[in-house]
């Protein structure tokens, strides 16, 4: 009894060798790899900072470009305006003639020569309203509302 007591104390104190190796190994195991990841985000954090600063000096760029551009992208966008209103323009312009030429082709019975010039009326119409105080536009829609007067008699 006393030998078997003895060999099953050996046996738990290998066990409790092997186990104390084994958490030993484990520990080791988890500080170096806890060092690890505190050097890389040792090194992460100048990253970081390195991003931030860069993203500073992008914004300070980007702020001094805005304000030294922003004017002129508005002076842009007006230009822009501008060139739509001269094209409509342009198109009201030719349609008094574009009436005259539908009136001299209207037969009784066939409207449809005036779908071109009612359709450029109705799209362009709207620039009329921004600039129905130029003396150009005056004349030319008098011209136009002549013009619209006598397709409704005709009609």
């Amino acid at each position: 009894m006393n030998n078997r007591l003895f060999q099953e104390c050996k046996v738990l104190d290998n066990d409790l060798q092997t186990l104390v190796y084994d958490n030993y190994l484990t520990f080791i195991e988890a500080a170096d790899t806890i060092s690890e990841l505190n050097q890389e985000l040792n090194g992460l954090d100048s990253e970081l900072e390195n991003l931030s600063s860069s993203i500073k000096r992008g914004n300070t760029r980007f702020e001094k470009i805005d304000q030294t551009m922003g004017p002129k992208w508005q002076e842009i966008a007006k230009l822009s305006k501008l060139e739509v209103d001269l094209s409509k323009l342009k198109h009201l312009s030719e349609l008094p003639q574009m009436f005259k030429n539908a009136i001299s082709l209207y037969d009784s019975a066939d409207v449809t020569v005036f779908e071109e010039a009612v359709t450029c009326y109705r799209n362009y119409s709207d620039v009329l309203i921004g600039y129905k105080s130029t003396k150009f536009l005056i004349s030319l829609c008098g011209e136009i509302k002549s013009y619209i007067a006598r397709v409704k008699q005709l009609i």
